[in-house]
Parts: structure tokens; sequence; C-alpha cells
């Protein structure tokens, strides 16, 4: 059963299925990637925490923290404090 969230906005809708062989932080990490790609996820925007997100995907932090740090040292994310 695929876990769907939204909250980025109707643009940027993110749907990890359990049940699929690909893991799901690569999942999370793939469909990231391919928003910053296509522009649906614009330069600057922000991001949700890693605890949000991970509470609404039914993940565990540690996967949302590992996939953003993934993703970070690809150069796709800039991190502030």
């Amino acid at each position: 059963m695929p876990v769907e969230w939204s909250g980025l906005g109707p643009e940027l809708p993110l749907t990890l299925h359990r049940d699929a062989a690909e893991p799901l932080r690569t999942q999370l990490e793939r469909q990231l990637r391919d928003a910053i790609r296509d522009g649906r996820l614009a330069a600057g925007e922000r991001l949700p925490s890693s605890r949000e997100l991970a509470r609404e995907l039914g993940l565990s932090r540690g996967l949302v923290q590992d996939g953003y740090a993934q993703l970070q040292a690809e150069g796709y994310l800039d991190t502030r404090v």
C-alpha cells in the first residue's frame, strides 16, 4: 500500500510503496531528486523537518535524515540552522 504525502503542495506529492523492491529511503531520495531536477521544488524552498516528514509518511526519522544527508552530499540540498 503506498504512503502518500503532499504537504509541500499539490505540485510535489510523494508516494512511497512499502511493498516495492526499492527501499523506502531510495524511493524518498529519488522522488525528491526528481522534484528538484524537474523544477517542482524551487531553489531556496524549504523542505519539512525530518521529524515532520517522518511522522507524515510513517517512517523513522533516521531514514529521512539519511535521505536528506545523501541529497545534501550530492549537492541537491543545502542546510541552514
